[in-house]
């Protein structure tokens, strides 16, 4: 076919051609309808709206008691463009501070595409506290730079130990039968290393921490970096106090037993007891001389009508004893630069320091101290368990004393050069105190949903004692 003088390939190559120009100005016809249209087809609106996000359990405003908390959080959640369920977060915060509840929640795609609940093992899923961390410098504690949630355990018995040289630390309570291993660097999260068991006492050494078992005359060393079981340790008796002396790289034990009447020093890097250092009491607190190249360690125990705190070197030798009072402290701590040993003492609102000569000084500081530690620049700082409270200790003098919302319960401010850290009891209430459970969690178009309902916690009921016939 020509047009125009040209050759044209094909009748369905020139409608096509003509089609096109023709669209310029009204359109090309088609089949059979009512021809083609010039109106612009309208994109899909962007996604604005936040995914549904609601707590199906415990309910707003619920009321429960620190001995009986709820036993499952279950939230449910939908969105028409669907879920980043990578992206959910949940918080409880209580008594001023905020415990991360994330990890508890499954968020497998599937079957927790609508709803996710706590595990049916976590039977008191609320029941947590926090680590607060500080920098070094920072003995005001006016800054907190990272928070930890950890289970609550037994609070009298909860403890921080440092962990190894690069400065990790790890949290364990007798009520717990897992520790948990704060990291020295990165996100600020403890790491939970199961332990099968309840410690009835616990120590931390070179990236391993070994736990006493209740009926058992073994240290059972757990590996911190894969939680399984690195030495077994077998011991005289069953410990009831460990301490570890990170220069010499030995542990101690003590025991209950009235019948054992010794502490054991433990090469661990052999796995078994290298020396035995005879007693004529029963220790009940042990320390270490931390700092000291030549090792040694310091009981506290009912000797000769009172207590009294023994210091031993390296080789086991007994030093000059210090008389400490009828009453038996709470607990020990040595400060390096001083030379000095520092005990709380719970009745007399005050803190005893023992010098290597024996003599003693009774120290002020806040109401009920219930454990001290040491500073590595110098001091000691006592947690006030009365007054909510932490004072720093200087020679025979306070040089402050800061006040906290929450109580807390243990310290550590001696491990790796960077930061102090305060175990906190959120769940030690006075009077009824209100919580606040929320979450959220974003849809596929960067949406936030966000959930948040009010609990009030009371604490545990006293019940009367009733005597006999009453």
């Amino acid at each position: 076919m020509k047009l125009f003088g040209k050759n044209i390939p094909s009748v369905p190559f020139f409608v096509l051609a003509f089609c096109s120009l023709a669209a310029l100005m009204s359109g090309c016809g088609g089949g059979g309808g009512g021809g083609g249209s010039s109106t612009p087809v309208a994109p899909n609106a962007p996604d604005t709206t936040a995914p549904s996000l609601a707590f199906a359990y415990p309910a707003n405003n619920a009321e429960f008691t620190t001995n009986a908390l709820p036993s499952y959080v279950q939230i449910n959640y939908s969105d028409a463009g669907g879920l980043d369920l990578s992206t959910l977060n949940v918080t409880l915060t209580l008594n001023g501070g905020t415990v991360d509840l994330t990890p508890l929640f499954a968020t497998d795609s599937v079957q927790n595409a609508a709803s996710t609940r706590t595990p049916a093992s976590e039977t008191s899923p609320l029941h947590r506290t926090v680590v607060m961390r500080y920098a070094r410098a920072d003995t005001a504690f006016s800054s907190v730079t990272g928070t930890a949630a950890v289970p609550r355990g037994t609070a009298s018995t909860m403890a921080v130990e440092c962990l190894d040289s690069a400065g990790r630390a790890v949290v364990w309570s007798e009520g717990l039968s897992s520790a948990f291993v704060l990291p020295a660097s990165g996100a600020f999260m403890a790491s939970e290393i199961a332990l099968g068991f309840a410690p009835v006492a616990a120590v931390a050494a070179d990236g391993v921490i070994y736990a006493a078992r209740d009926g058992f005359s073994q240290l059972f060393g757990f590996n911190a970096d894969t939680g399984s079981v690195a030495s077994i340790i077998s011991l005289p008796h069953e410990p009831s106090l460990l301490v570890w002396h990170r220069e010499t790289g030995k542990m101690y034990a003590a025991y209950e037993d009235p019948a054992a009447l010794k502490m054991s020093r433990i090469d661990i890097a052999q796995g078994a007891v290298d020396q035995t250092i005879p007693t004529t009491y029963t220790p009940a607190l042990l320390g270490v001389r931390t700092g000291a190249a030549d090792g040694g360690v310091f009981a506290a125990g009912a000797s000769a009508g009172q207590f009294r705190l023994f210091p031993y070197d390296n080789n086991g030798t007994q030093g000059q004893a210090a008389a400490l009072g009828l009453t038996q402290p709470g607990a020990l701590a040595f400060d390096a630069a001083s030379g000095n040993v520092y005990l709380s003492r719970f009745d007399t609102n005050s803190l005893t320091r023992a010098e290597p000569s024996g003599a003693v000084t009774d120290i002020s500081v806040g109401a009920n101290p219930r454990a001290v530690f040491p500073l590595s620049s110098g001091g000691v700082f006592a947690i006030n368990s009365g007054g909510k409270s932490v004072s720093r200790v200087l020679g025979a003098s306070v040089a402050g004393t800061v006040s906290f919302q929450a109580l807390p319960l243990a310290g550590l401010a001696a491990c790796g050069a960077d930061y102090t850290y305060l175990v906190m009891d959120l769940w030690s209430l006075d009077t009824r105190t209100a919580g606040t459970l929320t979450a959220t969690i974003r849809d596929r178009a960067g949406n936030t949903g966000t959930a948040s309902i009010t609990l009030y916690f009371s604490p545990e009921p006293v019940v009367p004692l009733r005597l006999a016939g009453k």
